[in-house]
């Protein structure tokens, strides 16, 4: 269980996922699946059970279908998107949430791409 201090991740879903295509010619990295779940549910999931309440995910490449999906997916939990119009890469994009993240002292960030799997 993540420190009850810390209840705030972030979410790096923008990339355009270059080395999935053709994967992702039509879907961004983060609404690709892995048994029926996209990546994005996983990685929301898994910072549910470890005690998240707050996240933050940024958006760019196919931001549209993203944001239709968190708005068809909810979560129980607080999710607000942070759209990018340029592509910013990893400290651009968390200073651009800087609005969303300021209230909390401590948040996680995570690269939707990052998952763990435990057999």
């Amino acid at each position: 269980m993540i420190s009850s201090h810390l209840n705030t991740a972030m979410i790096l879903a923008a990339g355009f996922g270059t080395r999935l295509k053709p994967l992702t010619d039509k879907t961004p990295k983060a609404l690709l699946k892995i048994n029926n779940k996209t990546l994005l549910q996983l990685l929301i999931e898994k910072l549910i059970d470890e005690g998240i309440t707050r996240i933050i995910v940024n958006a760019h490449y196919h931001a549209d279908q993203i944001v239709k999906f968190l708005s068809e997916n909810k979560f129980g939990i607080s999710i607000d998107i942070c759209q990018e119009e340029n592509i910013l890469g990893t400290g651009g994009a968390i200073k651009n949430a800087e609005k969303y993240l300021k209230s909390s002292k401590y948040f996680l960030v995570y690269n939707v791409d990052y998952f763990i799997v435990i057999c």
